[in-house]
């Protein structure tokens, strides 16, 4: 299976070397790496271009879930039949890869979602809003779907490409550029019989002086904690 890693960038200047060099050491399966750059004002893109690694850069930040979509447009382009997110701020730990990968390719798995809160899994300096809020709305997503999640907004994840499109053919949709992206698939997935799919317990580690993420609680959650309705009772 041909394996396309997606990592997402905005302003991440003081974290993309140690990424790249992160990413240097813990290439497990993974066939090519996809840099998508979404306007950063920053040396973001300078640093990308610097590195051996394939890069697509937009002009303006239109947000994650339209990075999203240019990734998944070069994946169908250059047929790969599986797709990994790697955050491009380093808070994800690319030696877990394996964990991520190998339930799709060695155990027929569609769909794999990692989590902190699983037993063997790390949340390192999580910010304490994110600490609380996300065992919380996963509780709620549980309940929701009749299935156990426990680290809902978890962006580390791997799914088969082929699949997802059966799910959300029509998946260029201006409504999906922000957050939603990634919540409303993942409502898709819990939604449906036919996709198979597994949490796996990943490290998310954050620097100890991040006191908050991009994420604005107020501003932003009602994208990400909407999509899961939709795609429930769609």
């Amino acid at each position: 299976m041909k394996v396309l890693c997606f990592i997402p960038v905005f302003n991440e200047e003081t974290n993309l070397q140690e990424l790249i060099n992160d990413i240097n050491l813990n290439n497990y399966e993974i066939d090519e790496f996809l840099f998508v750059n979404s306007g950063s004002t920053d040396n973001s893109l300078e640093i990308i271009k610097q590195s051996k690694y394939k890069h697509i850069s937009i002009n303006e930040n239109k947000g994650l879930g339209y990075l999203f979509i240019k990734a998944i447009d070069y994946g169908i382009q250059n047929k790969f039949d599986i797709f990994v997110v790697l955050s491009g701020n380093n808070k994800m730990n690319p030696a877990d890869f394996k964990k991520v990968l190998d339930p799709i390719i060695y155990k027929n798995y569609d769909f794999v979602s990692g989590s902190r809160y699983l037993e063997d899994g790390l949340a390192i300096n999580t910010p304490r809003f994110r600490n609380t809020s996300i065992p919380i709305l996963s509780k709620v997503i549980t309940l929701l779907y009749g299935k156990k999640i426990t680290d809902a907004t978890n962006g580390f994840r791997a799914f088969k490409l082929d699949k997802i499109l059966n799910l959300l053919p029509k998946y260029d949709q201006k409504w999906l550029y922000g957050y939603s992206f990634e919540t409303y698939l993942f409502g898709l997935v819990l939604n449906s019989k036919e996709i198979k799919s597994i949490e796996v317990p990943v490290e998310i580690r954050y620097k100890k002086d991040i006191k908050h993420t991009k994420i604005k609680p107020f501003l932003d959650y009602p994208s990400i904690v909407m999509p899961f309705l939709i795609a429930k009772f769609k």
